[in-house]
């Protein structure tokens, strides 16, 4: 089976950024690892709605792994970044929030 562009979009987003994976992918959408892989490999049709839902968690995450940089999400660690893509927060608000951490303190 050839993978939908939905999909194929995905893997070329996966490849892209070495701190979301598909085992990652699938802790934060709540899905078996091994129906995550086997969809990005072709050999699963997990329907329109899933691999659309999938897409925007991994954008979303990836909006949410570019704002704490300089700090890293380790690699493997889906629950925080769960919870960051799961929380209400702009990336742009937890980017903020992590460089008024790293503000030297005056005083």
């Amino acid at each position: 089976m050839q993978l939908t562009i939905t999909l194929g979009r995905l893997k070329g987003l996966l490849a892209r950024n070495s701190a979301l994976s598909a085992t990652v992918l699938a802790a934060i959408a709540g899905m078996p690892t091994h129906q995550v892989t086997a969809a990005l490999r072709g050999a699963l049709y997990i329907g329109a709605e899933k691999e659309s839902e999938l897409f925007t968690l991994a954008l979303r995450a990836e909006k949410i792994l570019d704002a704490c940089l300089p700090l890293r999400v380790a690699p493997g660690d889906s629950q925080t970044l769960k919870l960051l893509v799961e929380s209400n927060r702009e990336p742009e608000a937890i980017r903020a929030s992590i460089l008024a951490l790293l503000e030297p303190v005056n005083g």
